[in-house]
């Protein structure tokens, strides 16, 4: 069983390929992540974890997003 932070691409690919090809063990990765990471009004918000931005919410959320590249 290997733990890794779910928003680091890195550690997700090393996780993924942590697995020897001899092994015959089976290989879990927990992913640990954050509901909206990134997004001020959703980040750890239940609400957002089954609905989906409407109109001026979604235009808030990609500005909030491009400002993090």
């Amino acid at each position: 069983v290997l733990q890794v932070n779910g928003h680091n691409h890195l550690e997700l690919e090393k996780a993924f390929g942590a697995r020897s090809s001899e092994s015959t063990k089976p290989l879990v990765v927990i992913a640990h992540t954050t509901k909206g990471k990134g997004i001020s009004f959703m980040e750890n918000t239940v609400l957002w974890h089954y609905r989906s931005p409407q109109n001026e919410e979604y235009e808030n959320a990609i500005e909030e997003l491009a400002g993090e590249l």
